[in-house]
């Protein structure tokens, strides 16, 4: 199963930067679980869906 955990930083970046750069398929994620930790970052676990 294909999954990908993002953790967000509380910092403002300007407009950031891209996470993918497209090239790839497009796939459907469910998010699965959301851990907030006491120094503000947030770990987000996303599952594919099956196609």
């Amino acid at each position: 199963m294909d999954e990908i955990r993002l953790t967000i930083a509380p910092v403002l970046l300007g407009e950031g930067l891209r996470l993918f750069d497209g090239s790839q398929k497009d796939k459907r994620w469910n998010l699965k679980n959301v851990i907030a930790y006491k120094n503000g970052f947030v770990e987000l676990s996303y599952a594919a869906l099956a196609a």
